[in-house]
């Protein structure tokens, strides 16, 4: 049996304001929940200022020193800390699956270069069986929407709004809409992530 981790990023600088974009980015925040409601939340000192324009999309500040999201003070730590966190984090569940929103594209990628700068790809590989995009199972699931963005399509499903762009209340949305992707579609969606991303 696959464990189904829901993994998802605040990234910075964010590829779709038009900036740097890809495995330039760095991660700033670090989310992911699993189908037992087990979360996983790290905020992450930027390697560099967070610009304006990110942090009116995401709420993250780095001022001083400090994080802050939505004007209030998190903790935040170091990407290798924070890299290894998680890796313990998917240690404790078994053939785990990362499943992320546009993920093939965007988060893996800047995961994976995260890992490997941090000499921690191998041990994270080994900890995970692979990936899946909710991207393409959106479109076969719910064809002719006019967007595929997460926000969007978890409206469109639930009638509800959540605030995007946070990563955890990103990763709690993805679960939900997950949950309610047919199974015999999600093998579609999947990839490993040793391939050339």
């Amino acid at each position: 049996m696959l464990n189904v981790i829901c993994l998802t990023g605040n990234f910075e600088p964010l590829d779709y304001i038009g900036f740097i974009s890809g495995r330039d980015s760095h991660i700033i925040q670090l989310s992911a929940v699993n189908s037992q409601n087990t979360k996983f939340n790290r905020y992450i000192k930027p390697a560099r200022p967070i610009l304006p324009q990110a942090s009116e999309v995401t709420g993250l500040k780095f001022q001083n020193g400090k994080m802050y999201h939505d004007d209030r003070e998190v903790q935040s730590i170091g990407i290798s800390n924070a890299l290894t966190a998680f890796i313990l984090f998917l240690k404790e569940i078994h053939n785990t699956v990362l499943v992320g929103h546009n993920s093939k594209i965007f988060d893996v990628p800047i995961l994976i270069n995260a890992l490997e700068k941090n000499g921690l790809l191998n041990n994270f590989m080994s900890s995970v069986k692979g990936f899946i995009d909710t991207l393409p199972l959106f479109k076969e699931c719910i064809p002719n929407q006019p967007s595929y963005s997460q926000p969007k399509i978890y409206n469109t499903l639930f009638g509800e709004l959540y605030s995007a762009h946070d990563s955890m209340e990103d990763v709690v949305a993805l679960r939900r809409l997950f949950e309610k992707i047919s199974p015999s579609l999600v093998l579609k969606s999947k990839f490993s992530g040793t391939m050339n991303l």
